[in-house]
């Protein structure tokens, strides 16, 4: 008669069992919590982006409606981008 294996001792409550799943499961069940997470992630940045968007055409909006008139042409045609992003870089941040 074959000796019987010891019996698996069972984890502490809290801690995860140290059998060994089948490796395809586990990667299949990190993609899809991935997916889920990346899903939520790409929607915020989408509309991140989009509020920074029309931020950006608001301003420019103002500034080419003055002119060269505007503070930052500083009364000359090169318009200053050092100030303009200086003062926008809230509204505006740079990526």
């Amino acid at each position: 008669m074959p000796p019987t294996p010891p019996a698996r001792p069972t984890p502490a409550i809290g801690q995860p069992s140290k059998t060994r799943r089948g490796l395809l499961g586990v990667v299949a069940a990190a993609q899809q919590a991935e997916q889920v997470t990346d899903g939520l992630d790409a929607s915020l940045k989408d509309l991140e982006v989009c509020k920074e968007i029309n931020s950006f055409e608001t301003v420019s909006k103002k500034v080419l409606a003055q002119g060269l008139s505007n503070k930052y042409y500083q009364g000359s045609t090169r318009f200053n981008l050092r100030t303009f992003w200086a003062e926008h870089k809230a509204v505006l941040p740079i990526h």
